[in-house]
């Protein structure tokens, strides 16, 4: 039993003790209690969980799969900002790539909706292969890994609601044993025109779907990866600085 574990053990036998004293005294009030509290303390530095610095490099994949190219096309700054206030965060050491695709993209965050629409609609990662290999890079390097998702992933191109169960299986297989791993999820809504593809990997145009035929709100998330220390360090970053 670690040490964490014997002072939380020993808070909670000891709010025990305070409540039973509390109750067991007799009330002025018909029986009830008013204004009473129960608390607890330990000592500074008990808990250690430092705050890192800022990694010196981040790397950011956007999915640029079909189903998350009418966040792109859509009238709206939602998601352009969202990755623009990342890259703000390292200027200098962060990169940007598409899913799937090797090369760095090189451009202004404001321009990349032309190569957004020019990346394949299918994407050939799955969120197990990228966590895998998002995990055992941060066992040697110190960066944060951040993944732009609307968290539609397909499994073998079928029902999404058939593979759930086995693609949860996959992730944390992926995830586990890595010690120093931590990781966040940001939740977004953003402006969303176009196609969609729904569970069943069914694609919907605004024929199928009159919805969509005008502008809709959707939601689309981060996923940051990085050692304890690191996501301390982006826990600890105002959320306007992040366009949350």
């Amino acid at each position: 039993m670690n040490r964490k574990t014997i002072l939380i053990a020993i808070v909670v036998v000891i709010s025990a003790i305070i409540a039973y004293k509390i109750l067991s005294k007799p009330s002025t009030e018909k029986g009830v209690w008013v204004d009473n509290k129960i608390s607890a303390s330990y000592q500074n530095g008990a808990i250690n969980e430092p705050i890192g610095e800022m990694p010196s490099e981040a790397e950011i994949f956007i999915d640029a799969s079909g189903s998350m190219k009418p966040y792109f096309k859509a009238n709206g700054t939602n998601m352009i900002n969202t990755i623009s206030e990342i890259v703000n965060l390292n200027q200098n050491g962060s990169q940007i790539y598409f899913l799937d695709n090797p090369k760095p993209y090189r451009g202004l965050v404001k321009n990349i909706i032309t190569d957004v629409n020019n990346q394949p609609n299918a994407s050939y990662t799955t969120f197990h292969d990228y966590f895998n290999r998002a995990a055992c890079k941060i066992d040697t390097v110190n960066t944060l890994i951040y993944l732009v998702t609307d968290g539609i992933m397909s499994v073998d191109n079928g029902d999404m609601s058939q593979a759930m169960v086995e693609l949860r299986g996959k992730i944390t297989n992926a995830l586990k044993n890595h010690d120093s791993l931590a990781g966040a999820i940001f939740r977004y809504v953003g402006e969303y025109k176009g196609d969609y593809w729904n569970s069943k990997n069914q694609h919907l145009t605004p024929r199928e779907c009159p919805k969509l035929k005008e502008q809709i709100q959707r939601p689309y998330y981060v996923i940051a990866l990085g050692r304890k220390e690191a996501i301390r360090w982006l826990q600890s970053v105002p959320v306007n600085n992040l366009n949350n």
